[in-house]
């Protein structure tokens, strides 16, 4: 049995300030379908979510990108260690957020 409250516990960067906190936030659509697919991965189960489907409707689909929530000093080093210290020389599938490379 799995009792879905609907919230976890992120850490989370304020890129302006440059500071980190772990924070609550509503899960994604995509991570409660996987605290569902813990019910039954041993046996028979059943999960119980602790909001309606109205709500779930206008939960977001997918989490934020990482990129765009944590603390990029570690890949602000690693860049400028690459000759890109602020990274547009990177593919990356998601831009970090103005700023955050800076700051």
């Amino acid at each position: 049995v799995v009792v879905d409250a609907g919230l976890a516990r992120e850490p989370r960067t304020d890129h302006a300030r440059g500071l980190s906190a772990l924070t609550t936030v509503r899960v994604s659509q995509a991570g409660a379908r996987q605290r569902a697919g813990r019910a039954g991965r041993e046996a028979p189960g059943a999960v119980y979510r602790c909001w309606t489907e109205a709500e779930d409707v206008r939960l977001a689909r997918f989490p934020s990108p990482e990129i765009k929530v944590a603390d990029l000093a570690a890949f602000a080093l690693q860049a400028a260690c690459w000759g890109d210290p602020d990274a547009s020389g990177l593919a990356l599938l998601d831009a970090p957020p103005a700023g955050a490379l800076a700051a």
